[in-house]
């Protein structure tokens, strides 16, 4: 299968490009501990698979409307906040830490 072939078939299926989707999932990925932690921007930026804290803030901007600082300050905190935030708080570590023994020699 030709890759223009490819793009033409997921764009059908999925109703945006290949690039679109994985944006999309990166934002998503990143949204919620945004939302749920108090974790470092650099942190979500990295587990979601964003290059930078710079990058993620960009692409943010243009997708969402506005920065990570803009989206963590208008949260609404549920009765399961804290609760969430720090089970998300430990898996995100555990990731971040599992991610940086592989590029450990």
């Amino acid at each position: 299968m030709s890759s223009s072939h490819f793009i033409k078939s997921f764009s059908t299926s999925f109703g945006q490009s290949p690039h679109q989707y994985l944006v999309n999932l990166r934002l998503a990925s990143a949204e919620k501990p945004l939302v749920e932690t108090d974790l470092p921007l650099s942190h979500i930026a990295y587990v979601s698979g964003f290059s930078s804290q710079s990058h993620i803030t960009a692409t943010m901007r243009r997708y969402k409307l506005a920065t990570p600082g803009e989206i963590r300050r208008r949260k609404e905190i549920s009765p399961h906040y804290y609760e969430r935030r720090q089970q998300l708080s430990y898996a995100l570590c555990r990731k971040h830490m599992t991610e940086c023994s592989k590029h450990q020699p």
